[in-house]
């Protein structure tokens, strides 16, 4: 059961080919950030930021972290990353980070998903449609 969000998704107010202005944006990671900020304070990494989960509410336009299914919690325990086990990887392709497409994510998973929410904004473009460096995989 969850909280009925009354509101629409941010993808009805991102859309292709209509770029948003950095003011907007800015303003847009100013919520994501809080509400991010929030949930790792938790312990707990979303896995799955996407614009389809990020609802925003009617009563007072704030941004709201939806779809809590691909949660991880995160380790106590500080590891080197070839000592942590990897877990299924899980996420939306173009959002997710290559730690994350490995099984390893960690709280920047999350963060780099933010990322290209802004880029998406910022562009009016989608993550699929985003240059990539053939050799690092990093968004140009």
């Amino acid at each position: 059961m969850q909280e009925l969000i009354v509101g629409r998704p941010l993808s009805h107010y991102i859309r292709p080919n209509e770029p948003w202005s950095e003011s907007q944006v800015i303003q847009m990671l100013r919520d994501i950030l809080q509400v991010l900020y929030f949930v790792h304070s938790f312990g707990v990494i979303h896995r799955d930021i996407k614009p389809d989960n990020l609802i925003k509410r009617d009563a007072d336009a704030k941004l709201v972290l939806i779809d809590f299914g691909a949660v991880k919690q995160m380790r106590t325990q500080v590891a080197v990353d070839s000592q942590m086990p990897a877990t299924v990887a899980i996420g939306t392709p173009g959002y997710m980070s290559a730690e994350q497409a490995q099984g390893r994510p960690r709280q920047n998973s999350d963060i780099y998903a933010i990322a290209i929410v802004a880029i998406q904004a910022l562009t009016g473009l989608l993550p699929t449609q985003l240059t990539e460096n053939p050799e690092t995989g990093e968004v140009i």
